[in-house]
């Protein structure tokens, strides 16, 4: 863990070349480490990182960017199955402190993005981890609304649990 915390600040530094040198060598320098990093297996735990710890919100946006260009291929980005449950897991976690903007949309997209190979349909794992559950409700919707962009169609008995869902919603917000 330790070696994450050193490649983050690391990562943090060559972002902040890239966004303010005026030594157009220094920053292709920074452009050029950066994609390299990106294409790493530490670039996971780091991205996580940084979302979790990075000083400036350039930097949490960049580990959620991280994340989401890692998965953009689909399959989980090629993780385990248990590697990307873990994932999941801890971008939900992630999510609970988050306010609406950028970095929500880009960390909800990347949850999206590890919802791979479920049998039961992702929308209804999505409502089923425990993680999930105490996310603010514009959080968890924003969620339920880039399911399909993840590249996931919903089954009809997912679409049943999400009305099922957004019904008790409404009708504790009615109370």
């Amino acid at each position: 863990m330790q070696r994450d915390v050193i490649a983050a600040a690391e990562v943090e530094a060559a972002l902040h070349a890239l966004m303010n040198s005026t030594d157009s060598e220094a920053r292709r320098a920074a452009d050029a480490g950066l994609r390299q990093f990106q294409a790493t297996a530490q670039a996971w735990n780091t991205a996580v990182a940084l979302i979790a710890n990075a000083a400036s919100p350039q930097a949490k946006l960049f580990g959620a960017t991280i994340l989401c260009n890692k998965l953009r291929g689909g399959r989980g980005g090629g993780l385990a199955p248990a590697d990307v449950n873990a994932l999941r897991g801890r971008c939900l976690q992630l999510l609970r402190g988050i306010e609406s903007g950028q970095l929500r949309s880009q960390l909800c997209r990347a949850v999206c993005l590890l919802l791979v190979d479920v049998a039961d349909g992702p929308g209804s794992l999505l409502l089923r981890e425990a993680a999930s559950a105490n996310l603010p409700i514009d959080t968890t919707l924003e969620l339920l609304t880039l399911v399909p962009d993840g590249g996931a169609w919903l089954q009809e008995a997912e679409v049943a649990t999400i009305q099922l869902f957004l019904l008790e919603l409404l009708d504790h917000a009615c109370d």
